[in-house]
């Protein structure tokens, strides 16, 4: 005969051998009720015992399926575990400040008045998630149908009932700003130690095309007017001042978009042709171009189509000056040194030539302070220093 878990004053949960201890004063042997074959606790205790032992991953870890049915209103609840007689504990802890439909029941009626049994195990959780909605159809637990307690279809991602959306927002509204604060921080140590150790939630995850086009029109759907108000524009921007981003964080986002745009440009060069289709030009890949009538061309030759109206180099036209044009030049240029003395007209006290070569400042600074042009400053510097040489 199948016997009752009972409920005991655990208070640690997490300790997984305090909870075995339970189940070795009260067996239940394997049998078929009702066409399901239930789990001896023993064995599942066992199970658990050696996959603590031998450090199994958490993913490889066997799921448990669990059924919790009241002894006065015949409703069941359905639920998934690595661990169900820690989890049945955790049901029993919870409903002393719990609003879910479960709890509340455990509340109302007492654990003893809950048969806690194991009907099922499988190895990963899609298969868990499978099994679960089949016992909640199996039983009729859906808590909308009247006949069970579960606010969910069955398994993880499964849609939520608007019941069991009401009661989570319930219960977020009434913690305080500390706990809200402390189970934001607890989440996101949880999700950081999973991304370190797992890699990110959505990592390896596609959408389908309907997924896609869904979330397109949502999107487009939505008033960013009225979402993004100037006030909570002004909250975002006062939320940032202040912060730098880490060095380590900065080099890797700066990795991580090199790498994602190399990739799209080999994509791109290997689907696209991106070359210069001028005859004999051999410009291709990432330089500049230009586009001419649909056509791709390097900025070279696209800037003479454009210009020129052909690819070829126009010829030089030969620039005629008559000998009134060059006197009026040299009339125009006479007079126009800039001040210096050119380097073939020097005529330089001994005085300003020991300045030159004992004077420790540049060739410019020196040639804008004594008005002579630097290629006489240089000639007279390598002179002396020829001469010292010799």
């Amino acid at each position: 005969m199948t016997q009752e878990i009972q409920p005991t004053d655990n208070k640690n949960l997490e300790d997984q051998d305090a909870e075995v201890n339970l189940l070795e004063i009260n067996a239940v042997e394997v049998a078929a009720i009702e066409d399901v074959i239930l789990i001896s606790p023993k064995d599942v205790a066992k199970k658990i015992r050696e996959e603590k032992r031998s450090n199994t991953n958490k993913e490889d870890r066997t799921i448990y399926i669990y059924r919790a049915k009241c002894l006065i209103n015949n409703k069941i609840y359905i639920g998934q575990s690595v661990n169900p007689i820690a989890r049945w504990q955790a049901h029993i802890k919870s409903s002393e400040n719990s609003d879910l439909p479960f709890h509340l029941a455990i509340k109302k009626h007492g654990a003893d008045n809950f048969k806690f049994d194991i009907i099922d195990s499988c190895n990963n959780t899609d298969a868990a998630n499978e099994l679960e909605t089949k016992f909640v159809t199996k039983y009729d637990s859906y808590i909308q149908n009247g006949k069970g307690y579960n606010a969910t279809l069955g398994g993880y991602n499964a849609p939520k009932s608007e019941a069991w959306k009401k009661n989570l927002s319930n219960r977020w509204k009434s913690l305080s700003d500390e706990q809200r604060q402390e189970l934001k921080r607890k989440l996101s140590e949880a999700t950081k130690k999973q991304i370190m150790t797992k890699g990110h939630p959505a990592q390896g995850h596609k959408w389908t095309d309907e997924q896609k086009e869904r979330y397109s029109k949502w999107r487009s759907s939505l008033d960013k007017d009225s979402i993004y108000t100037e006030e909570v524009r002004k909250k975002m921007s006062e939320s940032h001042k202040g912060k730098k981003i880490p060095k380590e964080q900065l080099e890797k986002m700066a990795a991580g978009i090199k790498a994602t745009w190399e990739k799209k440009a080999a994509i791109r060069y290997a689907t696209e042709e991106i070359y210069c289709h001028a005859d004999g030009c051999m410009v291709a890949g990432r330089a500049q171009y230009k586009i001419v009538n649909n056509v791709r061309y390097c900025n070279k030759h696209g800037s003479r189509l454009l210009r020129n109206g052909i690819l070829e180099v126009l010829p030089k036209k030969p620039v005629l000056v008559t000998d009134e044009t060059r006197k009026k030049i040299s009339e125009n240029r006479k007079g126009k040194g800039c001040g210096r003395i050119p380097h073939n007209k020097a005529s330089l006290t001994q005085e300003q030539m020991d300045m030159i070569v004992n004077d420790s400042r540049s060739i410019m600074e020196l040639s804008r302070v004594m008005g002579i042009g630097r290629k006489v400053i240089c000639r007279i510097r390598k002179e002396y220093k020829n001469k010292l040489s010799a």
